[in-house]
């Protein structure tokens, strides 16, 4: 009987190289790559997140040497940032954070592998929308980070009656805007807040919210603030260590007295703000005390 060639005719009537497919293993090419290159491979696939995940998904259940390497960069954060719905965009993020929520309760032996939860709330059927999403993000105790990129500007009752009853002390680092101040009235524990979508006037909320539960905030990050928001934050906050990218609003004139006030924060160390002619006094100022990094404006 003749012996099987390097190749042999496909379907398709082209020749396939045999060569190609290690011998004994019966693994296709690219799952038999060095695992670096299938994650650089990985890595390179695609500039767009959804994309990407849809690649990590689809791979994951190929075999379960591809899922060995890709579960953990599956499911390490779990996104619902974008909708499939172009036409209905709060709809398509409402029906997929709803669905998502509801099936990661289920499947408990991945949440010890999702550590970043990054959603955009809307009011779309929020009665049922938020508490599964609570209910889900409590399951996932192995999730430290939590973004809320955005949410509605008139859904601050909405995020208070769906959160209502849960406390995530698993949560170390938040972002959020100010009308998600509800949310961050769950983490006890939190460590590093940052504010997003935020007027001066409102920044009070997210400072109100560290005082009443927060009191191990140690770093603050996008925060606009008066004089009297900083005194405000000081009592909130007394172990802050770091403003991060923070505005102080203030007239020259007011240089000394936020100097002096600063003071309030007794482990404080380093002061992170933008770089401005007229923010020139006050960096000269808060230099002789902590460790002040400037920031372009541009590059945030």
């Amino acid at each position: 009987m003749p012996k099987a060639g390097p190749s042999k005719k496909a379907r398709s009537g082209r020749e396939v190289d045999l060569s190609l497919t290690p011998a004994g293993i019966g693994k296709p090419l690219f799952s038999a790559l060095p695992t670096e290159l299938i994650l650089l491979i990985i890595s390179e696939s695609s500039p767009d997140e959804l994309d990407r995940h849809d690649t990590l998904f689809a791979l994951s259940r190929t075999c379960r040497h591809l899922r060995n390497i890709t579960l953990d960069m599956t499911w390490s954060v779990f996104e619902v940032v974008r909708s499939r719905y172009p036409g209905d965009w709060s709809k398509g993020l409402a029906d997929d954070l709803e669905r998502k929520s509801n099936v990661l309760i289920q499947l408990t032996h991945l949440h010890p592998l999702v550590h970043t939860v990054r959603v955009i709330l809307t009011r779309r059927r929020s009665e049922q929308v938020l508490p599964a999403f609570a209910a889900c993000l409590f399951k996932l105790t192995s999730v430290t980070k939590l973004v809320v990129a955005k949410a509605h500007t008139a859904m601050t009752t909405h995020l208070k009656e769906g959160f209502d009853g849960y406390t995530f002390r698993h949560i170390r680092e938040i972002e959020l805007p100010t009308q998600a101040h509800n949310v961050l009235r769950c983490c006890p524990e939190v460590r590093i807040v940052t504010a997003n979508e935020f007027t001066n006037m409102e920044s009070s909320k997210l400072i109100s919210a560290i005082r009443a539960v927060c009191p191990r905030v140690e770093e603050v990050k996008d925060f606009q603030l008066d004089l009297k928001q900083l005194k405000s934050l000081s009592k909130a906050a007394p172990n802050l260590r770091i403003l991060g990218r923070v505005t102080l609003n203030r007239d020259e004139s007011e240089n000394d007295a936020v100097i002096k006030q600063l003071k309030a924060f007794k482990r404080l160390t380093e002061i992170w703000t933008y770089a401005s002619e007229s923010n020139l006094a006050f960096q000269e100022a808060a230099r002789k005390s902590y460790t002040v990094k400037l920031l372009d404006r541009r590059r945030r």
